[in-house]
């Protein structure tokens, strides 16, 4: 991590008290400087005059005004922070599978919560991962956007990576929302150098324009020099090209 790195964070909530005493401390402790919102209209005047990292939300606000989920939304629909990540922090736990398959680049914490539970979480949303046994940082993956712009993803959180006809780009996350980008020239060759050079080990190439997450193969079928390859969360089956078939081959127990 860059210690002179720094982050800025918008907290929307309205109750002062609902902001743990130990939030401001986590907060500075990932080198993050955090401004609290007291409700949503504040914060979408806010978010135009100020860049942010990340957004860390409530599902509900009492005033009456504006939800959680619809301030998620807002933000997508605004190009400057439509990529930008958004953590929503709650009591309303049976919300969370809903907003992570159709808010993009979301994550939920559940109150109560811990201090270690927030850094945590911070940490991986402003992608400051974990350090692995070995002392490196665990690698994000930076998919470019358009010149000079680029955005950073966990590895974890991909299902699969796909270049569609004409270069889209196509990124299903494990939540089930869809990033789709529009072509830009070396692209493909860049994220597929980077899956490589930093290692990657979870993204697994299976096809020439095709990665997956290999902790989402259920099951794989092998023919004479084709194959495919059925995720999780994902109902049509991928193409296995017969010279990729090797870097499944720890996987080959979960073939029919």
């Amino acid at each position: 991590m860059d210690a002179s790195k720094r982050y800025n964070v918008l907290w929307v909530e309205d109750v002062a008290a609902d902001v743990p005493p130990f939030a401001k401390a986590v907060c500075e402790e990932v080198g993050a400087d955090c401004y609290v919102a007291p409700d949503y209209e504040k914060a979408l005047a806010v978010a135009k005059e100020t860049r942010y990292d990340l957004f860390l939300l409530d599902i509900e606000i009492t005033d009456g005004g504006m939800t959680g989920i619809e301030f998620a939304k807002a933000l997508r629909e605004n190009e400057k922070t439509r990529q930008t990540p958004i953590l929503f922090i709650s009591e309303y736990r049976h919300h969370s599978q809903r907003l992570l398959r159709t808010v993009f680049n979301c994550r939920f914490l559940a109150k109560p919560y811990t201090a270690d539970d927030l850094k945590r979480e911070l940490r991986f949303s402003l992608g400051i991962l974990p350090k692995e046994e070995n002392g490196r940082e665990q690698p994000t993956l930076v998919i470019p956007l358009k010149r000079n712009e680029s955005i950073a993803i966990h590895p974890e959180s991909i299902s699969s990576i796909e270049f569609k006809k004409g270069g889209v780009l196509l990124i299903r996350r494990i939540e089930g929302e869809a990033l789709r980008l529009p072509p830009l020239v070396g692209r493909q060759t860049a994220l597929f150098s980077q899956i490589k050079d930093k290692r990657i080990t979870c993204l697994r190439q299976i096809y020439r324009t095709i990665v997956v997450n290999r902790d989402r193969v259920k099951k794989i079928r092998l023919q004479d020099k084709t194959g495919q390859v059925w995720l999780f969360n994902e109902q049509n089956p991928k193409p296995l090209g017969f010279r990729y078939r090797k870097n499944l081959a720890d996987l080959m127990d979960l073939t029919e």
